[in-house]
């Protein structure tokens, strides 16, 4: 897997900024949004899905990791986490 990183600084609205992302094949997704700074957590996308976790900041790189490597499946992350919705 080639892990690309994309990173939009704009006034764009989120759902416009996942749009970017899936039109050049990036499949997952991680925003990182003003609740952030408190709650130190992160949002994962799954373009596939269209689905989202909300998950602790630190467990992003093995998420990451796994997914990309295939030894977890997003809907498993989807029962650790929970579906995260807006």
């Amino acid at each position: 897997w080639l892990l690309i990183f994309l990173l939009i600084r704009s006034t764009t609205t989120i759902g416009r900024k996942y749009a970017k992302s899936d039109e050049i094949g990036i499949p997952y997704g991680i925003s990182i949004d003003n609740d952030s700074k408190s709650d130190n957590k992160v949002t994962i996308r799954d373009r596939d899905s269209w689905k989202q976790i909300r998950v602790p900041i630190e467990d992003v790189p093995d998420i990451i990791r796994n997914l990309c490597r295939l030894k977890i499946s997003f809907a498993k992350c989807l029962e650790k986490y929970g579906e995260f919705k807006q």
